[in-house]
């Protein structure tokens, strides 16, 4: 087990996993995205995403409460505890099979008491960027997050935008098309007017009559279904 520095890939599965908000600062205020606990027999990273001191939660508990960023080759997990005094409780392997409750306090022991070791090496870490006077996850999120969801949901917008306006200029043409139809079956109704006016000749009367019901009927159903578009295009 030992303290370690986190590359890019392990930052965006812990802030995949966060989801720290933007304005939010409290969300990501203990964050921890330079160093972690490093079990080299489960192959399993541990850091700090969260921490929240009795102090501060103001109840007659006395226990502070922490909760950690489990980055294992079966997926990322949060994993929370209380300590009071020295004392570990309520920690819950999300994946027993791969490393034991036993084994988890073991890691989160080792990360506190390594906090001389990880802020040296931090401190190393930080002197490769430009953080501008902030903490290295407030500048990497902006960096690297806040910005990259920001225009994510931009593009989002856009596209939701563009289906809808592209859905309205579909039903505009589809009740026209019912509109060209209703006035096509009039027509065509109209044509077999001759067969009607002769009832002497009774197969071309029977065709009149038929096709005329038929055209009527048609007539009306695409005149309703284009009316029908046009209130729903409005309304979109």
């Amino acid at each position: 087990m030992k303290i370690v520095l986190l590359n890019d890939e392990h930052r965006k599965k812990i802030v995949d996993l966060v989801e720290p908000k933007e304005n939010d600062y409290y969300s990501y205020q203990n964050l921890n995205l330079l160093t972690a606990v490093f079990d080299e027999d489960t192959k399993i990273y541990l850091t700090l995403a969260y921490y929240l001191s009795s102090s501060i939660r103001r109840t007659d508990e006395r226990y502070d409460d922490y909760s950690y960023v489990l980055l294992t080759p079966m997926g990322n997990y949060f994993v929370g505890c209380k300590e009071e005094a020295g004392n570990y409780t309520d920690i819950f392997s999300p994946l027993p099979m791969l490393i034991t409750n036993e084994k988890i306090l073991e890691m989160i022991k080792y990360y506190k008491h390594s906090f001389s070791e990880r802020l040296n090496m931090e401190k190393e870490a930080e002197k490769e960027v430009d953080l501008g006077g902030k903490g290295f996850t407030e500048w990497y999120l902006e960096k690297h997050y806040f910005e990259k969801k920001e225009n994510t949901e931009q593009v989002t917008t856009t596209v939701v935008k563009d289906t809808a306006i592209n859905k309205h200029h579909r039903i505009k043409i589809f009740s026209r098309i019912c509109y060209g139809l209703a006035v096509v079956s009039l027509i065509v109704g109209a044509s077999f007017h001759g067969y009607r006016i002769h009832p002497e000749n009774v197969e071309h009367y029977n065709i009149g009559v038929t096709m005329g019901i038929a055209m009527i009927t048609a007539f009306l159903i695409f005149l309703l279904a284009g009316i029908l578009l046009t209130f729903i295009g409005k309304g979109k």
